[in-house]
């Protein structure tokens, strides 16, 4: 009887042992699987943030481009208001400023034009 129990013991054993080799088997192939379907989605993200970054590359040079035409129509427009006091404040209209000519103009505080060294 000892050596039928043996016998039959090894042959679970070995069905066992099957059964796990194919349950590694199968977890191999859905590993493979995983892996593969990592790698694809490892290259989906590269190609994403690739156009991320050419997207806000691009968004940044409009932004950058629109700065400086504000800053540019600011100095422009700070230049014409100067020119414009400049033209109200010159009124012998020679292109030149005099002392006479600031001391006539409201627009600076008298005392400041008297103590500047003409």
């Amino acid at each position: 009887m000892g050596f039928a129990r043996r016998q039959e013991r090894s042959k679970e054993g070995k069905t066992l042992k099957e059964q796990h080799r194919r349950d590694v088997e199968t977890i191999n192939v859905k590993l493979e699987t995983a892996k593969t379907l990592l790698d694809e989605r490892e290259a989906e993200k590269l190609a994403a943030e690739v156009l991320e970054k050419e997207a806000l590359d691009a968004w940044n040079a409009v932004k950058e481009e629109a700065r400086k035409a504000r800053e540019e129509a600011e100095r422009v427009e700070e230049e014409r208001k100067a020119m414009e006091v400049f033209r109200q404040l010159d009124t012998d209209k020679d292109g030149i400023l005099t002392k006479e000519e600031f001391m006539s103009s409201s627009v600076f505080d008298q005392n400041e034009v008297r103590s500047i060294d003409w």
